[in-house]
C-alpha cells in the first residue's frame, strides 16, 4: 500500500512539472536533470530519489540526501562501487566502506567488508543512517558551508570535491522544481 502511494504522489508530481515559467529560471544543467529525472529516469529510480528526499525530512536533509541519492546511485540503480577509496563503496548514498567500518568500530576485514556492503545494499534506511551521519560531522567540521560538506562527503579531508559539490547543488535546484507540490511553493 505505501509503494502505491509513493507511486501515485511521485505520478503526480511528474505529471504537475510540464515545463512552466519557473522551469526556465533554472540554471542549464538543473533544466537538464529535470529533463533527465522525466524522460530517462526509471519510475523505480524517480522512487528511490523520492524516497530519500522524504525520509531526509526526518533528519531535515531532504535536499542533500535525495541529490546524493540521485547522483551517487543514479537512484539506486547502481549500489556497489568496488573502485572507489581503498575499500570501495556501496548502498544508495554509495557509503564509503571504510569510513562505515571506522566510525562504527569494527574492524576492517574481508569478511566484514562484504557484510557491510550487502548490508547497505539491502537496507537503504541503513545506507541513509550512515550517510547522514557522515553529513552531520561534515556540517561540523564546516560550519554548516554546504558546498564545502557535500565536497567533503565525496571527497573526504584531504580530497574535497567541488565540482562533485556544485553538480549536488544543480540537482538540488532540479529537485526543488520537481517536487515543489510537496513544499507548497
Amino acid at each position: 500500500m505505501k509503494k502505491i502511494i509513493t507511486l501515485i504522489i511521485l505520478i503526480g508530481v511528474l505529471f504537475a512539472n510540464s515545463y512552466d515559467k519557473s522551469f526556465y529560471k533554472l540554471p542549464k544543467k538543473s533544466q537538464m536533470y529535470v529533463k533527465e529525472f522525466n524522460e530517462e529516469l526509471s519510475i523505480s529510480q524517480q522512487q528511490t530519489i523520492y524516497w530519500a528526499y522524504k525520509t531526509g525530512e526526518l533528519y531535515d536533509l531532504k535536499w542533500t540526501l535525495s541529490a546524493i541519492a540521485w547522483k551517487e546511485s543514479f537512484g539506486g540503480l547502481v549500489k556497489v562501487n568496488l573502485f572507489d577509496g581503498k575499500y570501495g563503496s556501496c548502498g544508495i548514498f554509495m557509503n564509503n566502506l571504510e569510513t562505515v567500518l571506522t566510525t562504527s568500530n569494527i574492524k576492517i576485514t574481508k569478511w566484514n567488508l562484504n557484510k557491510i556492503c550487502t548490508q547497505l545494499v539491502d537496507n537503504p534506511e541503513y545506507s541513509l543512517i550512515e550517510a547522514t551521519k557522515v553529513i552531520r560531522h561534515y556540517q561540523k567540521y564546516c560550519h554548516n558551508n554546504w558546498l564545502c560538506i557535500w565536497a567533503h562527503y565525496n571527497g573526504g579531508y584531504a580530497h574535497p570535491n567541488y565540482k562533485y559539490a556544485k553538480d549536488i547543488w544543480y540537482r538540488i535546484q532540479a529537485i526543488k522544481y520537481l517536487f515543489k507540490r510537496d513544499n507548497n511553493e
